[in-house]
Order: structure tokens, then sequence, then C-alpha cells
């Protein structure tokens, strides 16, 4: 009798799950301004883990938080969340709307989102056709330093702080007061000295 009623017991939770995660069930915010507080919060959370030499998941964690950052601003524009999630994780297709709506110098970031996009690819160890990785991250960082050889025996990741902090200030200068609002508050100063520190492109709060 214990034995049945423990089988039943999981059924329905197994069918609560499977209607709780059901993909027609979610619904996915309009709230552009909710995109980006997550994207600043990612943003400086990335800054941190480079600064630490977390190389494993920095490039990640950057990617996630220009992926928020450029879905926000492209709903504050009109857009749906929900079209925005066609095109999964993906930084190309949303960088190339968003370039639509801002200045013609956003060309000049192309190659960042192009090195910036691999990092989808690399969120588990994985190791593509017998090759291995590797990653290059931090501040001032030049992809050019790898030879031939070992670029033709691994896949590389190379992301340049400095060049997210550029990427970052050029994105958030559109948005401005939302980017202010997130140091407001508790620990505000340790907010600041994670964005301020060796950064050559901060907005001065």
């Amino acid at each position: 009798m214990k034995n049945k009623i423990l089988t039943i017991i999981n059924i329905i939770i197994t069918m609560r799950r499977k209607k709780i995660y059901n993909k027609s069930n979610i619904i996915f915010s309009n709230r552009w301004y909710k995109y980006v507080e997550y994207g600043i919060e990612y943003y400086l959370s990335a800054r941190v883990a480079c600064l630490a030499d977390f190389y494993n998941v920095s490039g990640n964690l950057y990617h996630h938080a220009f992926e928020m950052l450029l879905k926000g601003k492209l709903i504050k524009n009109g857009a749906k969340a929900q079209d925005l999630k066609k095109g999964n994780h993906g930084l190309m297709g949303i960088w190339k709307k968003f370039k639509k709506t801002g200045k013609p110098t956003l060309d000049n970031f192309d190659s960042v989102i192009k090195d910036l996009n691999k990092f989808e690819k690399n969120r588990y160890p994985t190791f593509y056709d017998g090759k291995g990785i590797i990653t290059l991250i931090g501040f001032g960082v030049k992809s050019g330093s790898i030879s031939e050889k070992n670029r033709n025996k691994a896949d590389v990741y190379a992301l340049d702080g400095d060049k997210m902090d550029e990427l970052f200030k050029v994105i958030i200068e559109e948005i401005p007061d939302i980017f202010k609002v997130s140091f407001i508050g508790f620990k505000r100063d340790r907010r600041i000295n994670m964005y301020y520190e060796q950064n050559k492109y901060k907005i001065i709060l």
C-alpha cells in the first residue's frame, strides 16, 4: 500500500513538472528595463571574474550580459521578447538589429561581437573535432599573440576586457538612467569599485 501511494505521488509530481516547464506556458517579460538590470549585473560579475583570471566563466558572463543589454534596448524600441527568443542566445542577429537603431560607429565593434559570440559555444568543457581549447581573457589581451600552429590545434577563445568596457559604455549611454539606478542603495560603493577598477571607459557616477 505504501509503495502504491509513493508511486501515485511520483506520478503527480512528474505531471506537475511537465505542466510547469512546458515551453508553451512560459511567458517572457517585455519589461525592457529588467533585461538591462540583468545585463548590468552580469556585466559587473563578468568584470570581477575577468580581474580574478576566471577565464573559464568570465567570457560566458560577458556573453550573457550583452545578450541582455542588446535585447533590453530592442524591446524598449518595440521588439517582442518572445520573437527575440527565437534566435536563442546568438549575438550576431540581435547585434545587427541593434545597429539599425544606433550610430554608424557601432560597425567598429563587429569583430568584438563576433569574438564574444563564440563563448556561447564554450559554456561547457567541450572539445570539437578533437581540438583543444585556448582561452585568453584579460584587460589588454590580444588574440594575435597566438601562433598559427596553435590555432590549427585548438579552438581559440579570446576576449579583451577593455573592449568589453568600451562596448558597454556605448550601449549604456543610450539608456543612462537605468544604469545609475543600479548603483543606488545597499553596498553602492562596492558596486562602483567593481565597475571602476581598471576601467578605461567608465561612466562617472
